[in-house]
């Protein structure tokens, strides 16, 4: 089944040149698109979640895929205050800086063919919204990385994905990393994502060896 990105016309598994200049050109009206015309409630509910396993409003958290900040806005005033950015396009990243709520802001590829340039075990937590289905579940080992043991990694999941038949990298994957004690699943209850369509909540605390 051929799924589009709620961006309003992109669709899943698009290259990374592709999604970077998707974005670029709706940078400037994404925040009143996505929030005024579809409902994107995902970013709330992503902090909400956070703030139910992180109690330390200093502990150092990663938005992943943090276009222009809308999580990160929900988690500072959620109270955090010790939040970095990643994400592809630097338009959505220039936007995301305006809201003053990042310490740091990096232009990466999550999924790309090489490593995000962010060392291993640095964060307390890692978010990550309406980002995953693009690269492919094979970006939680980036994620994997570089949380520190313990941490925890939040992301979304769209139900139309989870639940497609011809969709078999996360029926594969998230089981495996699970099976691996790569990580604990402590909950993925389902959510409203927007408008038209839920997601799944996946909370996961990493585990690695001391």
């Amino acid at each position: 089944m051929a799924h589009k990105s709620a961006a309003f016309g992109l669709k899943w598994r698009s290259s990374p040149t592709d999604i970077r200049n998707h974005y670029a050109k709706r940078s400037a009206q994404y925040d009143k698109e996505v929030s005024d015309e579809i409902g994107y409630v995902a970013p709330r509910k992503a902090a909400e979640t956070l703030a139910t396993w992180i109690k330390d409003k200093d502990a150092r958290i990663l938005d992943a895929g943090a276009g222009t900040g809308l999580v990160g806005k929900c988690l500072q005033q959620l109270g955090y205050n010790n939040l970095d950015a990643l994400d592809i396009c630097p338009e959505m990243i220039e936007i995301a800086e305006r809201k003053g709520v990042y310490k740091n802001m990096y232009v990466d590829i999550l999924g790309g063919p090489n490593p995000i340039q962010l060392p291993s075990n640095q964060y307390d937590a890692v978010v990550c919204v309406g980002v995953i289905e693009q690269p492919g579940p094979a970006v939680l080992d980036e994620l994997i990385r570089i949380t520190k043991h313990n941490g925890i990694i939040v992301f979304t999941l769209r139900v139309d994905i989870a639940e497609d038949p011809d969709e078999v990298d996360f029926k594969q994957k998230l089981p495996t990393i699970e099976s691996e004690n790569k990580v604990m699943l402590l909950s993925k209850p389902r959510t409203a994502y927007h408008d038209v369509t839920d997601c799944f909540m996946y909370s996961y605390k990493v585990l690695k060896e001391a």
